[in-house]
């Protein structure tokens, strides 16, 4: 169950600038189509002192910064504490190389942003702040293991995805942990990793140590699922707090139903990852409904909130009609973005099949939903590195936002 818990940082746009000079900064304007724009500029020890504040402006950038190693987590505590950032940043830019001027003033600019909406039930902050980790490390020479950073031309610079995905959600899993938003370790696999994956972490170890295992689809069937997967955004975001309360009180006093819920829970994913290997995409809508119903089930029961009614009658009855072989909730439940599998024969073509119903409930059940085409990503994080021949300009007018539509 996932939880997207860092306020202010999962829409919108973050834009912070550690200055490393006296002369004051005047930045060139970031316009974004979506959500709230965030300033903050660094110039001492003491600016990062509510790094640990998770509604604090830019709180996951700073953090991040920490977890890199800009400066380390017991000296910047004091807001009043006015030493000059210089050594730091130098010291931090150093692993550039010798294209950097390391001996000189630095500027470091960051600039985040994210499209999906807060409580989308897709685990953004926990991907968004392994976007960040990563750009940060290529930026100045600290790759994080499990990312691929490729350079203007297109070439692969610095690869270890595949040979070490765990890493990266370590990292992630340490500054979730560090901003104090709590976080889990199931966001970033999830993510971050690319291909259908199986993560995994032993029992009673703490810090939690994570391993994926990534399943070997035969090509057919990963294009087959291609066409098969839709994703809707249900109108509203999940309310995933309540939930996840629910669940953590009931883990806690050992409740029978919780605690026989995630045994089956923990079966399941294996039973899924065996099934799929040998049956394709036979299992699998099986294997999602099944989720459904342990999620459901774990957080208190139909009445819990975890699935809306208007979300339940809209799976129960394509299931019914044989338009999907499965669907659930992403993330904690509540709202947020619905994934559906359909039947072969649709293709993914679930929006046409809702609208042209005769179904009069159907129809006003999904009337808010807007439907995406999805697919399974495949190579997971990518870190592009883009060039420019004037280093002095700050116009952050060519920043450019993507969108894989």
């Amino acid at each position: 169950m996932g939880s997207d818990s860092i306020g202010g940082n999962d829409a919108g746009a973050c834009h912070i600038e550690l200055v490393a000079e006296a002369r004051d900064i005047h930045s060139g304007a970031l316009i974004i189509s979506n959500g709230r724009e965030e300033r903050v500029t660094l110039r001492t020890v003491g600016d990062f002192a509510d790094f640990r504040n998770p509604t604090a402006p830019c709180a996951l950038l700073k953090c991040a910064l920490v977890c890199l190693g800009l400066v380390p987590s017991v000296a910047c505590t004091d807001p009043l504490d006015k030493r000059s950032l210089k050594p730091y940043l130098l010291k931090f830019c150093s692993g550039y190389g010798k294209n950097y001027p390391c001996d000189k003033d630095v500027i470091l600019e960051l600039v985040s942003t994210s499209l999906l909406p807060r409580g989308s039930g897709m685990g953004t902050s926990s991907i968004l702040g392994g976007c960040i980790l990563a750009a940060i490390g290529a930026c100045v020479g600290r790759n994080v293991a499990g990312t691929k950073v490729v350079d203007a031309g297109g070439d692969i610079v610095d690869t270890i995805v595949g040979k070490d995905p765990d890493r990266i959600v370590s990292a992630v899993l340490r500054l979730e942990q560090l901003l104090s938003s709590g976080g889990g370790w199931q966001d970033p696999v999830g993510g971050l990793v690319g291909g259908l994956k199986l993560g995994l972490s032993q029992a009673g170890i703490i810090p939690p140590h994570t391993t994926v295992r990534i399943l070997d689809l035969p090509h057919a069937a990963s294009q087959d699922l291609d066409k098969r997967l839709v994703l809707a955004f249900t109108g509203k975001p999940r309310l995933a707090r309540d939930v996840l309360r629910n669940v953590v009180r009931g883990w806690a006093r050992r409740d029978y139903r919780i605690v026989e819920t995630v045994r089956q829970l923990v079966a399941d994913a294996w039973r899924c990852t065996d099934e799929i290997g040998k049956k394709g995409l036979g299992s699998l809508g099986d294997c999602l409904l099944r989720y459904r119903s342990n999620k459901i089930s774990m957080a208190g029961g139909r009445t819990s909130g975890a699935e809306p009614s208007n979300i339940t009658l809209v799976i129960d009855k394509l299931k019914e009609d044989g338009i999907i072989n499965g669907g659930v909730l992403c993330g904690a439940g509540g709202g947020g973005f619905l994934a559906l599998l359909t039947a072969a024969e649709y293709n993914g073509d679930a929006r046409t099949a809702v609208e042209s119903s005769q179904d009069a409930e159907l129809k006003e059940a999904a009337a808010d939903f807007i439907w995406y085409n999805c697919s399974v990503e495949q190579e997971g994080l990518r870190v592009e590195i883009e060039e420019t021949n004037n280093h002095n300009t700050r116009d952050l007018s060519s920043f450019c936002l993507k969108w894989h539509m």
